[in-house]
């Protein structure tokens, strides 16, 4: 796969779908190869023909494969850095999002020390008084999906989603269902 990645040979390969289950076959042109350290596997991200689109592909769920001997050309100023940052966030692939988080407490302190992406920026910072913490609201695009929604949960219950509005209501519902799971358990 790498070598066919770095030569430009275009593959065949059987994939299995990590949502649907269902493995069919794929033309791809293999951009890059990369291990991915949130998902501790290896991805591969090329151009997709079924798709008509560059997505990102687990080395783990590609059954076999085969170099088809074409070979392509990658779309002009792809990057694999830039494709990244705007395509995954904590290991998870998807479309960008525009998002603005508040936090509090310790963990404000933490998220005015870090920096999560490389498009986040302070929106706002309120130092702590006598009836309520230190708060900060920061502002990131990032890729949409189970990453970004594992990432806020791991900071609670420190933080708040303040837009879009569909990613409160997916926390929310995230929050919702873990709190069945505890309760079923007890």
């Amino acid at each position: 796969m790498t070598s066919a990645a770095v030569e430009r040979r275009r593959i065949l390969m059987r994939y299995r779908s990590l949502n649907s289950g269902e493995v069919k076959e794929r033309k791809l042109d293999p951009y890059a190869v990369y291990f991915d350290p949130d998902g501790a596997t290896i991805k591969v991200i090329g151009y997709d023909h079924e798709h008509e689109e560059i997505r990102t592909f687990s080395a783990d769920h590609i059954h076999r494969m085969r170099e088809t001997g074409e070979r392509f050309k990658r779309q002009p100023g792809w990057n694999l850095r830039d494709h990244l940052a705007k395509y995954c966030f904590n290991g998870i692939h998807g479309e960008p999002i525009k998002i603005r988080l508040r936090v509090h407490g310790v963990t404000a302190s933490v998220f005015a020390e870090r920096t999560f992406h490389r498009s986040q920026r302070e929106i706002e910072r309120s130092p702590p008084n006598a009836e309520r913490p230190d708060s900060i609201t920061v502002e990131m695009e990032v890729a949409r999906g189970r990453g970004l929604v594992r990432f806020i949960l791991s900071w609670a219950p420190e933080i708040e989603v303040v837009s879009p509005p569909e990613l409160r209501r997916q926390v929310a519902e995230a929050h919702r269902r873990a709190m069945a799971l505890c309760a079923d358990g007890e």
